[in-house]
């Protein structure tokens, strides 16, 4: 199976790394939008494009298939008559996942934001954040959110476990520590309230285990949130509910101790940072007057080159008006090479009906006759109606038959129309100008084929022969169906001949 799979990927999947990156960059387009839609507070727009980058996301899941995806999304292909596997980058494949858990954590902060919060998809998101990794303490501490909303106290106190245990010693927060930056300060004190809300959390639990509330009231402060606990919690157990938030109390101390040392500590870096800013500062200024004669001398450049532009601007029309011209030029060449043509071909063809209307003249041998109705009767000689034309009386229209009252070179021709094959039966038409006295033969034969079931189609040809006389020629038709009107003045069946010169 799989090797099937391989021998088609060469033409449907060309390279699975580069079909993935565009998809990967398409998804953090939309991502970095619906930041920025998160930032104007604009939830509704933010939610819809976190949900069309996890689409880009999936689709590169998808791209290593369901049976390949152990194998490291692997495809046979084959070049110069050797297999090789085509793998997605695992660069690639560790970028999407990390943007699938951004998406997630960012969709799950929308949904608390909103007015009524649906809690049930905050827990679904969380949960699809910790199937790639269980080491982000905001993911944690939402599903606790969310999970104490929904009543379940059990799971919520879980969640708030995780969310401390991926605090400073081992959460996001505490990596930041190391740099050298403004940001790791507020870095901290995000950190500290995320510890204090955890705390919160737990207290709340606490209280809702101790006097069976199903949703106890919820505070943004620790202290009050404290406060409220114990004084709901007075009439069932004040000795056990004192101990707890004592205890609870001592860790967030604690907490907070370790942290504030550590943001001692990113002070000093930051001091120390404020004096290299400080010599940054003094170059910027250095920079700023670089700028200033570079941006003059720029301007300068551009009005340059804009003159420049005008410059070739107008060349271009004027390059254009003389193309237009020299092609009007070239028409009119080649309109009089026509005209000159046509007139010698006018001269040549008058010469020509002059030569041979002296010929006709001399001789005073020659016929014309015309059929004008149908004709179907095969292998018979075709008759004709029409004879204005007998110099020698050597033609019979009604037999159809010229006989020969000289010895010498002839010319005859035939044109007909063929009967379309709705009619006729028959896509054929064969006629021929036969000999019919002994020697019998075939002078000249015509043939038209067409699948054309409603098309009428001519046929047309000629024969030169040495005759003599008493020779009867005649035309033969052989298969298919002649087609006439029956109108006057339209008729298309013509046979004719004439002497061309005696022997």
């Amino acid at each position: 199976m799989n090797e099937n799979l391989g021998n088609c990927s060469s033409s449907v999947l060309p390279n699975l790394s580069q079909r993935a990156e565009k998809k990967l960059f398409l998804a953090k387009s939309l991502k970095l939008e619906g930041n920025n839609f998160f930032k104007q507070q604009n939830l509704k727009e933010a939610i819809r494009h976190y949900h069309r980058a996890l689409l880009y996301v999936k689709g590169v899941e998808n791209d290593g298939s369901s049976m390949l995806r152990d194998l490291g999304a692997t495809f046979t292909k084959t070049e110069n008559g050797k297999d090789f596997e085509e793998k997605i980058d695992p660069v690639i494949l560790k970028q999407n996942t990390e943007l699938k858990i951004d998406c997630y954590n960012n969709l799950s902060a929308c949904l608390l934001k909103n007015e009524k919060p649906d809690y049930e998809k905050i827990v679904f998101y969380c949960r699809e954040v910790m199937k790639c990794s269980s080491e982000n303490p905001k993911t944690h501490f939402r599903m606790a959110l969310a999970l104490f909303e929904l009543g379940d106290f059990n799971a919520a106190l879980e969640s708030c476990n995780e969310a401390l245990r991926c605090g400073p010693s081992q959460g996001l927060f505490s990596r930041k520590l190391r740099l050298p930056d403004a940001s790791v300060i507020q870095a901290q004190m995000k950190e500290i309230n995320l510890l204090n809300s955890t705390i919160y959390i737990l207290v709340l639990i606490i209280v809702a285990a101790v006097t069976q509330q199903t949703s106890p009231p919820m505070s943004t402060d620790l202290s009050t949130a404290i406060t409220c606990a114990t004084s709901n919690a007075t009439s069932v157990s004040c000795n056990r509910l004192h101990r707890l938030t004592q205890a609870a109390n001592e860790m967030a101390e604690k907490k907070v101790t370790e942290m504030m040392k550590a943001v001692d500590k990113a002070t000093e870096k930051l001091n120390a940072l404020n004096q290299t800013l400080q010599i940054v500062i003094e170059y910027k200024e250095k920079l700023a007057g670089i700028e200033s004669s570079l941006n003059t001398k720029y301007l300068l450049d551009l009005m340059h080159l804009n003159k420049v532009d005008r410059e070739i601007r107008r060349m271009r029309i004027i390059d254009e008006e003389v193309t237009i011209k020299y092609n009007r030029m070239l028409a009119l060449e080649t309109r009089a090479e026509r005209l000159r043509t046509k007139l010698e071909d006018k001269a040549n063809l008058d010469e020509q009906r002059q030569q041979h209307q002296n010929l006709l003249d001399s001789q005073h041998i020659s016929f014309f006759a015309q059929r004008t109705t149908s004709y179907s009767q095969r292998n018979t000689l075709n008759n004709y109606q029409i004879n204005d034309l007998n110099q020698g009386g050597a033609f019979n229209k009604t037999s159809g038959i010229f006989t020969v009252p000289v010895n010498g070179l002839y010319y005859f021709y035939f044109t007909a129309l063929k009967t379309k094959q709705g009619l006729s039966g028959t896509s054929r038409l064969t006629v021929q100008i036969a000999q019919t006295s002994p020697p019998l033969r075939v002078l000249a034969k015509g043939y038209m084929d067409s699948s054309d079931w409603n098309g009428w189609f001519s046929v047309q040809f000629k024969a030169i022969a040495n005759l003599v006389v008493n020779d009867r020629i005649a035309v033969q038709l052989l298969e298919g169906s002649i087609y006439e009107s029956g109108i006057s003045g339209h008729v298309t069946t013509n046979f004719g001949g004439y002497l061309i010169v005696r022997l």
